[in-house]
């Protein structure tokens, strides 16, 4: 009767870990943020094209003063966001 308890119980711990493993390698995958015009607000800068077509490539032109581009609909808490000056 011991060992029957102590096998479920053995059992139930697996089973947990194994559901919060799965959860968290699930929560890891790479996600691409979509960088189209609607999803973008542009201060002081405007997009150009790259001329290799590279998808998801941002690429700001030049202008004189600060400038920036602020992605919107990201809900980004943590992870890398790659950049390239």
């Amino acid at each position: 009767m011991v060992d029957s308890i102590k096998r479920d119980m053995n059992n139930k711990v697996i089973a947990s870990i194994t559901i919060l493993i799965c959860s968290f390698l699930i929560g890891c995958t790479d996600k691409a943020i979509n960088l189209s015009s609607d999803d973008l607000t542009l201060v002081n800068r405007e997009i150009t094209l790259a001329e290799d077509k590279t998808e998801n490539t941002l690429i700001l032109n030049a202008k004189q003063g600060d400038g920036m581009a602020v992605l919107k609909k990201v809900n980004f808490n943590i992870g890398t966001i790659d950049l390239e000056l």
